[in-house]
């Protein structure tokens, strides 16, 4: 909410997608050894990396907040849900994740089937975070040549391999 509202997100944003554009129009039109289609792609890889990082820059308020509301939200839900059976599982959980499952029923289930809202929680930040901030086109573009973070780490560490 702090990030979106704020009036240089937007234009970032498409200044950011513009630049990953021309960045993957210039790969794929010109000949990788020719100079000035090298420079040119370095400098708007510069461009991409700046305007990425001017990004979250404006995301850091946010994600500085989100840990305490949500520590808050599970202070409350914690308290109105202590011992309350919400779900019943499909399965029995492992050993070691037992401990999350019944936290909070101890003397009420002695079923290990019978699930707290702990793990329920956990789930719905791990799994609808994500989904709703995609569904509501919040975002962020990605990174140059359109790639994730982790596909540039793979191509570096593929191209670094050749080398050897």
């Amino acid at each position: 909410m702090l990030v979106y509202s704020n009036e240089n997100f937007y234009p970032l944003q498409e200044e950011i997608k513009l630049y990953n554009q021309k960045l993957n129009r210039l790969k794929a039109a010109s000949n990788a050894n020719e100079k000035k289609a090298k420079k040119e792609m370095a400098t708007l890889t510069k461009r991409v990396r700046g305007a990425t990082s001017k990004l979250n820059g404006l995301r850091f308020k946010t994600n500085f907040i989100m840990p305490f509301v949500f520590m808050a939200i599970f202070g409350v839900l914690g308290s109105s849900y202590d011992g309350i059976i919400v779900a019943k599982l499909p399965f029995e959980p492992f050993s070691f994740i037992r401990g999350m499952t019944g936290r909070g029923l101890t003397g009420i289930a002695e079923d290990n089937f019978d699930c707290s809202f702990l793990p329920l929680y956990v789930l719905g930040n791990m799994g609808l975070k994500p989904l709703i901030t995609k569904l509501l086109g919040f975002t962020p573009p990605r990174s140059a040549g359109g790639q994730s973070p982790w596909e540039q780490a793979n191509a570096a560490a593929e191209k670094y391999q050749n080398r050897q």
